[in-house]
């Protein structure tokens, strides 16, 4: 029994090593180190994506960390916090919009793509990633660890896709932020 909760601690230290070293310090640390801001940006804006995926398919090393369905004051704190960091991203996107476009981006403009970034990177897939993958393993046999990675990742693949798509293709060359008028209220 004793042996069963080491194993179990040790996959904690080593989940929350590499939740809270790896990835909300070091590499975001880098990134700006580095001066490699909107890397920086999509990094943080789609954290959750990547520890939803983790959580999913590593439950033992990750879920204590987040946990879409939290069951203690801590996974709650620790979900909220991750989440919090990733909201904070897509705010810092709506910011360098408005350093990239100047006077030409009003505020509803702004507004508008964090609301649509929001809902592609943070609200749809906290739930749509886990929901999706056993869809899909219930078409195609994920009989093994490897099958199931896969299948999440191509489906937290899909949102960040579909970012990048509107990111580029829509938010960047969008005619309402070369319209030269505000919105005064």
């Amino acid at each position: 029994m004793n042996e069963l909760i080491r194993i179990k601690n040790n996959k904690y230290l080593i989940g929350g090593f590499i939740t809270y070293i790896i990835f909300l310090f070091f590499i975001p640390y880098q990134l700006l180190l580095n001066n490699k801001n909107s890397f920086f940006i999509f990094y943080v804006s789609n954290l959750d994506i990547l520890m939803n995926i983790l959580s999913f398919n590593y439950p033992s090393y990750f879920k204590f960390f987040y946990n879409i369905k939290p069951k203690t004051t801590f996974e709650y704190v620790s979900f909220e916090l991750i989440n919090l960091v990733s909201l904070l991203g897509i705010l810092t996107y709506g910011f360098s919009l408005k350093n990239k476009y100047g006077s030409k981006a009003n505020d509803i403009h702004i507004l508008s793509t964090i609301m649509i970034i929001i809902t592609i990177t943070w609200i749809l897939p906290t739930n749509l990633i886990t929901t999706l993958t056993i869809y899909i393993g219930e078409y195609i046999i994920i009989d093994n660890l490897f099958k199931k990675i896969l299948v999440s990742s191509f489906v937290g693949l899909f949102f960040i896709t579909i970012e990048f798509l509107i990111l580029n293709y829509v938010i960047d060359t969008n005619p309402l932020f070369n319209i030269p008028y505000k919105i005064n209220m």
